[in-house]
Order: C-alpha cells, then sequence, then structure tokens
C-alpha cells in the first residue's frame, strides 16, 4: 500500500476526531447532521460516502461496545468483514472507513491505524479504493451532493444554497422597556430597566419565503408571493422546528428566536417613542398595506439597520407571555411557563395604535395565521 493510502487513512481519522470535538460525540450517531457538516471538512466526495456509509452501519456504535478479552485487532478486522460483506465493498475501502472511524473515536493511535491499514490492505492507491468502492456500491451509496443543503454563516451573512439573509450585530446596552404613553396597553406596564449584557445577531428583515423553502423544502405562507415576502402562516412551534433544522445544517446551536426583551431594544435602537420613525416610512400596516404583505426591506431601516421591526408581520419571541416587574432586569427571559408565547411589532392587518415598540400579545405554540411570521436572532 502506498504512503498516500496510510496518510490519508491518518489524516482523515484526524479529520473525523476534529469534527466529534467540534460537534460532540453524538456527531458519530447522527447520520444526518453528519452529512450535514462532513464536506465543509472533507472535500472528497467518494470519501464523505463511504464515511456515511460506515456510519449508517453502526460501525462507529460496534467500535465502541465492549469487547472483554477479545484483542482489538480481532475485533476491529470483524467488523472490517461485516461492512465489506453486508455492503459490497473492497476490502480496502472497507479497512480505510473502519480505520478512520476507529482512530477518531480514539480506539486506535493514528500510527496504529496507519500500520493496520498498511499492513493488511490490498495493493492499491486510496483513489482506487474509493473509486472501486463508488462503482460497487452505486445503488446503495448515500449521494451527499443530492441531498446536501450547503449552509455557512459568515460575517454576519447566512447563506443556505442561493438564499442570502443578512444579520445585524447588535451591541449590549440598556433600554426602558414598556410604556407609559396614552396609546400603552396594561400590558405594556410598568416600565422598566433591561440590560442587554452580551451583543447579539438579529435578522436585518424578517425571515422571508425564499429560506424557508431553502431550509425546509416547503412554504406554509398564505400569501405566496415571492421569495423576498416574509414567510408568515407558521406557529411558534413550526418556527422552532425550522431553527434546530437550520442549526443541524450549520453544526452548531447559535440560531434561535430573540428574547423579548431582546426584541423590544432591537426595535428600538436607541429611540425611547412609540416608534422610531414616520410610521408610513417604516412600517407596512392597515392604511398602506392594500391588506397584504410586502416585500422585505423596502420601508425605512432604524438606527441599527433593521427593516419591518413594525408592520407587515408580527414576530415571535422566544418568551411565554406573562407581567412585566418593576425592577432592574438583566437579560430577562420572560416567565417559567405559559400557555402563550410572545409576538411583537403588530401587522399589515392593524391600525397605528397596535403598530408600536412596546406593543405586545400572546398567541398559542400551535398557533398561525397569515400576519404572523418571525426574525432570526443569533448568539454572538
Amino acid at each position: 500500500m502506498a504512503d498516500y493510502a496510510q496518510q490519508t487513512v491518518s489524516d482523515c481519522g484526524k479529520t473525523l476526531r476534529d469534527m466529534l470535538g467540534r460537534f460532540g460525540p453524538d456527531l458519530a450517531s447522527d447520520e444526518k447532521r453528519f452529512k450535514g457538516v462532513a464536506l465543509d471538512f472533507i472535500r472528497d466526495l467518494p470519501l464523505v460516502n463511504l464515511l456515511i456509509l460506515a456510519l449508517s452501519a453502526d460501525v462507529p456504535q460496534e467500535l465502541q461496545a465492549p469487547v472483554g478479552s477479545t484483542p482489538k485487532p480481532l475485533v476491529i478486522g470483524r467488523i472490517i468483514g461485516r461492512l465489506q460483506r453486508d455492503h459490497n465493498l473492497n476490502e480496502s475501502a472497507a479497512r480505510l472507513a473502519v480505520l478512520a472511524w476507529a482512530q477518531a473515536l480514539g480506539i486506535l493511535a493514528p500510527g496504529e491505524a496507519a500500520a493496520f491499514f498498511r499492513e493488511r490492505s490490498e495493493d492499491a492507491t486510496v483513489p482506487e479504493v474509493l473509486q472501486q468502492s463508488v462503482n460497487k456500491t452505486e445503488a446503495r451509496t448515500l449521494s451527499v451532493s443530492a441531498t446536501k443543503i450547503e449552509a455557512t454563516f459568515k460575517n454576519g451573512v447566512l447563506t443556505v444554497n442561493d438564499m442570502r439573509y443578512e444579520l445585524a450585530l447588535i451591541p449590549d446596552g440598556e433600554f426602558q422597556m414598556g410604556s407609559d404613553s396614552s396609546a400603552a396597553f396594561s400590558d405594556e406596564k410598568p416600565v422598566h430597566t433591561v440590560h442587554i449584557a452580551k451583543s447579539f445577531w438579529l435578522g436585518k428583515t424578517e425571515v422571508p419565503q425564499g429560506l424557508w423553502q431553502a431550509v425546509t423544502g416547503s412554504n406554509p405562507s398564505y400569501f405566496k408571493k415571492g421569495d423576498d415576502y416574509p414567510v408568515e402562516h407558521v406557529s411558534w412551534d413550526d418556527c422552532q422546528a425550522f431553527i434546530t433544522k437550520l442549526n443541524q445544517m450549520l453544526g452548531s446551536n447559535y440560531f434561535r428566536l430573540p428574547t423579548e426583551g431582546e426584541w423590544e431594544y432591537a426595535c428600538r435602537a436607541g429611540t425611547t417613542g412609540d416608534r422610531y420613525g414616520d410610521i408610513d416610512a417604516i412600517a407596512w400596516y392597515g392604511s398602506n398595506s392594500g391588506s397584504t404583505t410586502h416585500p422585505v426591506g423596502q420601508k425605512q431601516a432604524n438606527a441599527w439597520g433593521l427593516y419591518d421591526t413594525l408592520g407587515n408581520v408580527y414576530e415571535y419571541c422566544q418568551d411565554w407571555y406573562g407581567s412585566y416587574s418593576s425592577g432592574y432586569q438583566t437579560d430577562p427571559i420572560g416567565p417559567g411557563a405559559g400557555s402563550l408565547h410572545v409576538i411583537r411589532g403588530g401587522s399589515w392587518l392593524l391600525g397605528a395604535k397596535d403598530v408600536r415598540a412596546a406593543f405586545r400579545i400572546g398567541l398559542s405554540p400551535g398557533g398561525r395565521n397569515g400576519f404572523i411570521g418571525f426574525r432570526l436572532a443569533r448568539t454572538n
């Protein structure tokens, strides 16, 4: 076996080990999640397919199972034989997959894995091993190129395939939450000081239909007018499922809904009145919407570059809906339990009185309507 083959086993095992260190050991048992991140680390598609095939065949679990006094080489040899037999692989392909996972899981040291490969594999180069594997398992191979959704986040831009979604970095700070204006409702009181202790990312716009469709493959919206219209007719539970899937694609857990405190702080962007500008200039609401949603980002942004925080569609927050307290709070997260989740910002349906920075209402987690959407937040 060529030195290149031994080095590939060692490099692949090291890369897998780095991935497990970054995304957690559960990655070795989560085929869907592994498939979503593998090509970001291993650029060789046949090699990725081979590793996924081994994962789907429970090779990582079998490698970690108790074996008593059975010698390690014998155990590994049996797993290689099973993978080769059950999936019609040549010996070198099966050996490469199993030994890379064994090194990643700490069962074999890098030198042991390379030596094991050198001593026992057929005389073939790694490209030949992988091509033979692909040829033999053409009907069985898990095609990453056909199923993978490319998702990245860099410098405030989330990209899912060809859909871009920009986020603004919101600074930490303090503000007066709630309202005592003549338009305020009782649940907006008392006004109290809230400290947002850490900066965070928040979508510059509401989540558009194109992004939802890129992540989920579907579009639940009532107003299906284009990719740049806000997604609506989604429940709080639907949004959580969307965020979970997005985070899995990215191999992280950073995207989420904003808290109610974060939402109002970002909406106000340093202002203290009912709105951060003239209502007709900044919002689609009952008097100018024509009873429909509009493409995101058409009205004037606030001082922090956020569009449509008022009007167009309501936006879900993470918190349960509940009463305010009067004391100073740092990063409030709302009640510990409840039956309704907070929605904010008003919508295309409402009059001006309800399209204000402090206006709030609650909705059941499963509730859906054509005037309710959301905006993504991300922990910095």
